[in-house]
C-alpha cells in the first residue's frame, strides 16, 4: 500500500488539479479550490509555527462546526507534524473537560458558537494548561490569551514551513466512548489514515470529477475519512453545516451531487421532506449510510430514484472502514452490513480467538493498515483490545456461509 503523509499527497493533488473545485459550503457560499485550499493551509502552518505554540507533536483541539476553517485546520497543522484533536460540540463542557484533561492541548480552535462552551471550559480550570485560543469567526468574546483565526493567516501564501513530518507521526486522536467507561482517543497516524484512504476508494466506485455530499458533522471519522478520500481523489466535497431535509435536497440539485454519505435517520427525513417535485436530482448515483442499521425501504425508495445506498460498518478505531454492502446484496440478505473493504480483513471469532462456524455469534475482529496505533495515554485499554494483530470490537456478529456480515 502506497505510504505517504497528508501535506504530500495535497501537493500532488493541487500539481495535477490545482483550478477543480475542492470545497463548497452549502452554508455560506464559500467555495475553494484545490490550489486556494492549499495556500490557506500553508498561511495558517506559518501562522500556528510562529505563534510560538505549536510544536511537532503538540496537539491541538478543534471545536468547530461544518466550515472550511475546520478543513483548512486539518491540512495546515497536519503540515507542521501537529495532532488534531476534533472534538464533539454535542458534549457538555464538563465532558469536553474530559477529553482536554486527557489529551493536553495547547492550542485550541472553536467557532463564535461556542463562546458559552468556551467560558464554561475557561471557568472550570480546563483552560488552564491551553497556550492560545484561536476564534473562528467575529472577534468579539475573544478571551485575553485569545486571537483571531483571521490573524494567524498571513497576506500571501508563504513556503512550506520546515517541519520534517514522517507516515508514522500522529495525525489525529479521535474520541470514541465505546459502551463504557471514560472516553477513549483512538490514536491514527498519516499512515493508518493515508490506509482507511486507500481501502475506501479502493472499494468504492469514484467517478471523474464526484461531487461528494457530506451533512455529517466532521468531528466525527464518518464525516473526516471521507473528506481526505475526497482530496486524494480529486473530489468536490459539498459540505452541510446543520442537517434540514428539505434544503438537503435543494443541495442536491443545485450542485449536481453525485455521491455522499449520511446516516438512517438523515435519509429518512429526507423522504418525509417531500419537496422533490420539480428537483433534479438524478446526478446523484451512490451515497454512503452507517452508524445505525439501513431498513430495506430506504434501501428500496432511494433505489426508485436512482441513488445505491451503500450501507457500511465501521469504527472509529479502523478510521472508519470495516464492511459495506451493495443495494442488491442489502435486499437478498436483510440486516446483513456485508463484506470487508478492499484492504481490510474482518472475522468473527469465539472467546478463545478460534474463528466461528457459520451463522455461529462470536465477536467482530478487524485487521488493516488503517486499525489505529491504540488509545491515547491508556496502555491497558489498548491491550484489551488487540489480539494478535487484530482489533477486537465489542461487536457480536455471525458471518453467513457466503461471507456476509450481521451484527446482532
Amino acid at each position: 500500500m502506497l505510504t505517504g503523509t497528508i501535506p504530500r499527497w495535497l501537493d500532488r493533488r493541487v500539481l495535477l488539479t490545482p483550478d477543480r473545485e475542492a470545497y463548497c459550503d452549502s452554508h455560506n457560499g464559500v467555495r475553494l479550490n484545490f490550489q486556494e485550499l492549499s495556500e490557506e493551509s500553508l498561511r495558517l502552518a506559518e501562522g500556528f509555527r510562529t505563534s510560538g505554540t505549536v510544536r511537532k507533536g503538540d496537539r491541538v483541539a478543534l471545536l468547530l462546526e461544518n466550515c472550511a476553517e475546520f478543513l483548512v485546520c486539518v491540512l495546515a497543522l497536519a503540515r507542521i507534524g501537529a495532532v488534531v484533536v476534533p472534538l464533539n460540540w454535542r458534549l457538555t463542557a464538563n465532558e469536553l473537560a474530559e477529553i482536554l484533561v486527557d489529551c493536553g492541548p495547547s492550542v485550541l480552535v472553536y467557532g463564535q458558537q461556542f463562546v458559552a462552551t468556551m467560558q464554561a471550559l475557561n471557568s472550570n480550570g480546563s483552560l488552564r494548561d491551553v497556550s492560545l485560543c484561536v476564534r473562528v469567526g467575529s472577534r468579539d468574546g475573544v478571551p485575553p490569551f485569545g486571537c483571531s483565526y483571521g490573524s494567524l493567516l498571513g497576506a500571501t501564501a508563504v513556503a512550506e514551513p520546515f517541519v520534517e513530518v514522517d507516515p508514522d507521526d500522529i495525525l489525529f486522536i479521535l474520541y470514541t466512548s465505546g459502551t463504557t467507561g471514560a472516553p477513549k482517543g483512538a490514536v491514527h497516524t498519516h499512515s493508518t489514515v493515508l490506509a482507511a484512504v486507500q481501502t475506501i476508494v479502493a472499494t468504492l466506485h469514484y467517478a471523474e470529477h464526484e461531487r461528494f455530499f457530506s451533512p455529517v458533522p466532521m468531528f466525527h471519522v464518518a464525516a473526516l475519512t471521507p473528506l481526505l478520500c475526497n482530496l486524494y481523489k480529486g473530489v468536490t466535497s459539498v459540505v452541510m453545516n446543520g442537517f434540514e431535509p428539505e434544503l438537503a435536497w435543494e443541495v442536491i440539485a443545485k450542485e449536481r451531487v453525485t455521491s455522499g454519505i449520511a446516516v438512517p435517520a438523515m435519509l429518512n427525513e429526507m423522504l418525509r421532506a417531500n419537496v422533490l417535485s420539480g428537483l433534479d436530482v438524478t446526478s446523484w448515483r451512490w451515497c454512503l449510510a452507517g452508524a445505525a442499521p439501513v431498513p430495506d425501504f430506504l434501501v428500496q425508495r432511494f433505489a426508485q430514484l436512482g441513488v445505491s445506498l451503500l450501507q457500511t460498518y465501521g469504527l472509529t478505531e479502523s478510521c472508519g472502514p470495516a464492511c459495506t454492502i451493495d443495494p442488491q446484496n442489502a435486499m437478498q440478505r436483510p440486516g446483513s452490513t456485508g463484506k470487508p473493504f478492499f484492504h481490510t480483513d474482518v472475522r468473527v471469532a469465539r472467546g478463545d480467538g478460534s474463528d466461528c462456524s457459520p451463522e455461529e455469534i462470536g465477536e467482530v475482529f478487524v485487521r488493516g493498515e488503517h486499525v489505529m496505533q491504540g488509545y491515547w495515554n491508556q496502555p491497558e485499554a489498548t491491550a484489551s483490545v488487540f489480539s494478535d494483530g487484530w482489533l477486537r470490537t465489542g461487536d457480536a456478529a455471525r458471518v453467513d456461509s457466503d461471507g456476509f456480515l450481521y451484527i446482532e
